[in-house]
């Protein structure tokens, strides 16, 4: 399977829209975008947001972002927005794109991500994409439900600079 990945465009935002409101997406994410997304724009000093696509269709995207230009830890994002996509590898193979791609570039010592521990495919993937569980907490939705979620990171032998 040919995964590629191209720079998320404004344009993509109506596709994005059509994502979150397939299916029972919701019960398995909190965020859709990056953080420093404001609705039309964000910080590309700290973020890297990119389109997945398989076969020249757009599957979903993924994110790199830290909090500071200087962090060495960078948090991933990633949304497979085509349900019938999940489970065949792209996530991971996105996940290894975009890592080799800037982890290099920004230096980082180590990637994570938030999962909620009952999201066993997206858990499967994260392994086989080398990350490993560094802790268990609870968090807080939108709405004010409790969730339990597991952090899992990926760590670099050393910050590559």
């Amino acid at each position: 399977m040919n995964v590629e990945l191209r720079e998320f465009r404004i344009e993509d935002l109506g596709t994005l829209e059509k994502w979150k409101k397939h299916g029972d997406i919701e019960r398995f994410m909190s965020r859709y975008s990056p953080r420093s997304f404001t609705g039309t724009s964000w910080n590309s000093d700290i973020t890297v947001w990119l389109v997945i696509s398989v076969a020249d269709r757009d599957v979903g995207t993924v994110w790199l972002e830290k909090n500071a230009v200087t962090d060495t830890v960078a948090d991933l994002g990633i949304f497979l927005g085509v349900a019938e996509q999940r489970g065949q590898g792209i996530g991971r193979e996105a996940i290894r794109q975009i890592a080799e791609k800037i982890s290099p570039r920004w230096g980082l010592s180590s990637i994570r991500l938030r999962v909620r521990h009952d999201n066993e495919r997206a858990i499967r993937c994260y392994e086989a994409a080398g990350f490993s569980v560094s802790t268990i907490m609870e968090k807080k939705s939108a709405t004010g439900d409790v969730i339990c979620a597991i952090e899992m990171t990926k760590k670099f032998k050393a910050p590559v600079t």
